[in-house]
């Protein structure tokens, strides 16, 4: 599929200090928001969990470390949905280590239904806009520039670097059965959806989603 951005341009880079992103949020909500409802069905294992859910309970850093791939995969290909899915999985991580749960901070939770995080989607939307929002501005010439626009002119490769060293800091703390900082999902996600904006996607009429499989009827040789 042909998108407007390319995989490697950076050239005329949107800056996020100086234009509304907000409506490119909205519309990447929606694209996330497709994807898990997909995955929940592509994915689903019982009525209560996910595959995702018994992959993590088979090893409790196979998620970040599935984000440590796409992220390999993203450095050499470019594509819009490697983005898309490092996004997703940072929602389902932030969802299995608990932070969701007000109550009970960091309880596993290894039950990640679409019943589930369409519940509190909107609430790790909201922390990570905010992380988001919140990154440093700098004032330079006329414009003021968020912190990670100037680290993207600074270092093409700067947001996918990010993401999969904060995926390895995350293996290694379920590894040695430790929590995971909250912030590390938001941030994880926040640089998925930053790349995301300065790569251009934003500007596709057509987004390279995962949302589409056909059921294949497998015949019964029993």
């Amino acid at each position: 599929m042909e998108t407007t951005a390319q995989p490697n341009d950076r050239e005329g880079i949107e800056c996020l200090g100086t234009v509304d992103w907000k409506e490119a949020w909205y519309d990447f909500e929606d694209v996330i928001k497709k994807q898990f409802e997909h995955g929940g069905t592509k994915y689903a294992f019982d009525d209560n969990s996910e595959w995702t859910d018994v992959l993590t309970g088979m090893s409790s850093a196979w998620l970040p470390a599935t984000v440590s791939k796409y992220c390999g995969r993203l450095k050499i290909f470019g594509r819009e949905r490697d983005l898309i899915k490092i996004f997703t999985y940072a929602f389902i991580g932030w969802l299995q280590d608990g932070c969701h749960n007000r109550d009970f901070p960091n309880t596993k939770l290894y039950s990640t239904t679409v019943e589930v995080k369409s519940a509190h989607f909107m609430d790790f939307m909201t922390e990570t806009a905010t992380w988001i929002s919140k990154s440093s501005i700098v004032v330079v010439g006329q414009q003021n520039y968020n912190a990670l626009d100037i680290m993207a002119k600074f270092d093409a490769l700067y947001n996918i670097s990010v993401m999969n060293h904060i995926a390895m800091d995350i293996a290694e703390a379920r590894n040695n059965r430790q929590s995971s900082n909250r912030v590390m999902w938001n941030a994880m996600a926040g640089h998925a959806f930053v790349e995301w904006f300065q790569k251009g996607f934003h500007l596709s009429e057509e987004h390279d989603e995962d949302t589409e499989a056909e059921k294949v009827e497998v015949e019964d040789l029993g």
